[in-house]
């Protein structure tokens, strides 16, 4: 799609509900204005309905994007900067969710 406004109106057609938009990324936000989960709490988001998860790099996203969010998930490793690559963040925190981690 071309637009997250797209890609959320896609979702809502496909779910019947709008999905609850999460922000991530690899570092924490100099001021955040959105709640910050870990991946227990998007367990329990997601077994409410549909979720899009929504993955930036350091440098953040938009501040229009954020605008669609209920919350951002708490960087992977919060030791400062997080070196992971997106896909290795999106690999990992898509297992927590689904796989068996506890």
């Amino acid at each position: 799609v071309e637009s997250l406004e797209e890609a959320i109106a896609r979702a809502t057609n496909d779910f019947g509900l709008r999905p609850k938009c999460v922000l991530s990324s690899a570092s924490f936000p100099k001021k955040p204005n959105l709640p910050l989960v870990v991946a227990h709490d998007l367990q329990e988001m997601l077994r409410a309905g549909p979720m899009m998860l929504l993955f930036g790099t350091a440098q953040g996203l938009a501040p229009e994007v954020a605008a669609h969010c209920a919350a951002q998930i708490r960087p992977l490793r919060f030791l400062g900067f997080n070196h992971l690559s997106v896909r290795s963040a999106a690999a990992i925190l898509v297992d927590r969710l689904l796989g068996d981690f506890n």
